[in-house]
């Protein structure tokens, strides 16, 4: 096992523990009921060490669960936002409003399936906005990050991937997706011709549609 391996199944390992003793309250890491330290200070630390951990390794690429022919970059790519899109929310994402899209930046949205909802349809699409044509690469898997060539089962890559100025995918429960499960849509400005990022501040707009269906 490499060096890397080994720290990431180091610090997950530490993860199980010491989830075991904390839970995430509004955001922030606290005791468990039943768990108590000797000061309020070795409380705060310890859960903001949980709290860095936890982000270090949801950034981590491979991520956890994925299958054994993941094959995106092998270290953690640092150029990344990382949200969620709530299911049936129709704004549009204007990355020049908010997490700024340039170089080889990629976009994550995580997007859960309610059991409740008006539709059993996603349809995403991008597009540049209000300049900066580019080519993008857009996909919807099951886990972040994952631009590997398309597989309708969502075993050894995303269901959908689209590629070009404009993209679009969509995907809908029964088919693709389950009720209760997490899945991601993955940006990035990625010239599949060239092989390579766009360079600069290649701004876009990033649409959920949600046809009734």
């Amino acid at each position: 096992m490499s060096n890397d391996r080994t720290t990431v199944s180091v610090r997950r390992d530490h993860i199980a523990l010491l989830n075991t003793l904390f839970k995430l309250e509004n955001g922030v890491y606290v005791a468990q009921p039943e768990v108590f330290f000797a000061t309020p200070n070795m409380t705060t630390n310890i859960g903001n060490m949980l709290g860095a951990m936890n982000r270090a390794d949801s950034e981590q690429y491979p991520p956890p669960g994925a299958p054994s022919n993941w094959n995106p970059p092998t270290e953690v790519h640092a150029n990344v936002w990382r949200g969620t899109h709530a299911w049936g929310d129709s704004r549009p994402v204007l990355t020049a409003q908010t997490m700024r899209m340039f170089d080889d930046r990629w976009l994550i949205f995580a997007v859960t399936v309610p059991a409740t909802r008006s539709g059993n349809v996603m349809h995403v699409n991008c597009a540049e906005w209000p300049v900066g044509q580019a080519a993008r690469h857009l996909t919807v898997s099951r886990y972040p990050g994952d631009f590997r060539e398309a597989d309708p089962t969502g075993v050894n890559g995303p269901f959908k991937r689209s590629h070009g100025n404009t993209v679009n995918v969509d995907v809908s429960v029964g088919k693709e997706l389950i009720v209760g499960e997490t899945y991601y849509v993955n940006v990035r400005n990625w010239s599949m011709d060239l092989q390579e990022y766009g360079v600069g501040k290649l701004e876009l707009l990033v649409q959920f549609n949600w046809p009734r269906a």
